[in-house]
């Protein structure tokens, strides 16, 4: 591997150096001097992922069998993934077929229902109380507030 390029720079918060050389076999910096990298991670998992698909690559060469037992464990890869999608397509489609305005028309409605009886019942008892205010003496005829001052609908 051929380094070329020194890069130095000052950090505009700290007052350190930072040198880094480029690469350009693999297009990446190595840090030199004065940080450290944030996706090292991320590198590690890719190099991780070519190693093992050389490996696999190198054994299939040897093996005739592992090739046809990778053969199966990458189709059954395969469909458990399309079962999986096929999954969210009908999850999906479910959502899709809530009538999201149907149930606000629905509770709306409900509401108009609910303060409709509750004004209902706010006359009722004004015109209880309107009755109870004459003592007995009822001009609507509703209700029969005799002596026991106990209401009886009609």
């Amino acid at each position: 591997m051929k380094w070329r390029g020194l890069i130095p720079k000052k950090s505009t918060f700290y007052t350190l150096y930072l040198s880094n050389q480029s690469d350009p076999e693999n297009t990446d910096y190595a840090m030199e001097h004065g940080a450290t990298r944030n996706f090292q991670a991320e590198k590690l998992i890719e190099e991780e992922e070519k190693r093992i698909q050389q490996e696999r690559e190198e054994e299939e060469l040897n093996n005739p069998m592992k090739v046809l037992e990778n053969r199966t464990k990458d189709s059954k890869m395969e469909m458990e993934m399309l079962e999986n999608l096929q999954e969210l397509k009908e999850l999906n489609q479910r959502q899709t077929q809530v009538d999201f305005e149907g149930m606000i028309d629905h509770y709306h409605s409900w509401r108009r229902e609910r303060e409709r009886e509750k004004e209902e019942d706010e006359r009722e008892t004004k015109q209880v109380n309107v009755c109870r205010n004459t003592e007995g003496d009822c001009s609507c005829g509703d209700y029969d507030l005799g002596p026991s001052s106990q209401l009886q609908g009609a």
